[in-house]
């Protein structure tokens, strides 16, 4: 549902942003670590370079 709704969304805008910022949300972050350390979904980021954006994590959730 998440990767269909960045699909969905990129169609709707007609564009991707260079970044785009998450909270940590299990179907996008599998491990948080100390500071701004974490380990995206594999999936996840196959959307992620599919599209040339670039995942940052939240440290505030």
């Amino acid at each position: 549902m998440v990767m269909d709704a960045h699909n969905q969304a990129f169609a709707f805008f007609g564009g991707v942003p260079k970044r785009m910022v998450y909270d940590n949300l299990k179907t996008v972050v599998d491990a948080i670590f100390s500071g701004k350390e974490r380990q995206f979904n594999r999936r996840f980021l196959t959307l992620a370079n599919h599209y040339l954006f670039e995942p940052i994590a939240s440290l505030f959730s």
